[in-house]
C-alpha cells in the first residue's frame, strides 16, 4: 500500500466530510468530480450539481457525518476510501438519517495522478 496515496485519499475525504458538516459548497464543487453521481440515504441517484445545490439550500443543513468503518486502497498513483457512515439531516424540516439501524450508508472516494478532484457515491442499506 502507498503511504502518500493513501494519505491523500483520506485528506480528500475528510475535507468533503468537513465541507458537508459546514455547508462550504465551494469546497464541495472544487473536490468532488463533475460526473460524479450521489446515491442519498433513500437510494435516489442524483448528478454532483444537484447534490451540491440541495447543500446550498437554507432548508438544509447536515446535523451529523459520522464515519463508523473506512478501508482505502491505493494502485500506483490512485487510490479508493470505502466509508461507512452514519449521518443525520434535516431538510425543510424533515429529519432523514443514515444509519443507527435505519439504514447505512456506503462511500467510495477514488483519487488519482495528480488530480485532486474526488468522485463520491453513496449506497442505502440493506448491506449482505
Amino acid at each position: 500500500m502507498n503511504d502518500a496515496n493513501e494519505a491523500r485519499v483520506n485528506t480528500l475525504q475528510d475535507r468533503v466530510n468537513r465541507a458537508l458538516l459546514t455547508g462550504d459548497w465551494h469546497t464541495l464543487t472544487d473536490l468532488v468530480a463533475p460526473d460524479a453521481l450521489i446515491t442519498g440515504p433513500r437510494g435516489y441517484v442524483i448528478s454532483r450539481d444537484s447534490w451540491i445545490n440541495v447543500h446550498r439550500e437554507e432548508a438544509y443543513e447536515q446535523v451529523r457525518l459520522d464515519v463508523v468503518e473506512s478501508t482505502v486502497r491505493t494502485y500506483d498513483a490512485a487510490g479508493i476510501r470505502f466509508d461507512l457512515v452514519e449521518s443525520e439531516c434535516l431538510y425543510h424540516g424533515e429529519e432523514i438519517k443514515a444509519g443507527s439501524g435505519s439504514a447505512r450508508s456506503g462511500r467510495a472516494t477514488a483519487a488519482g495522478g495528480s488530480s485532486r478532484r474526488c468522485s463520491t457515491r453513496r449506497r442505502p442499506e440493506p448491506w449482505t
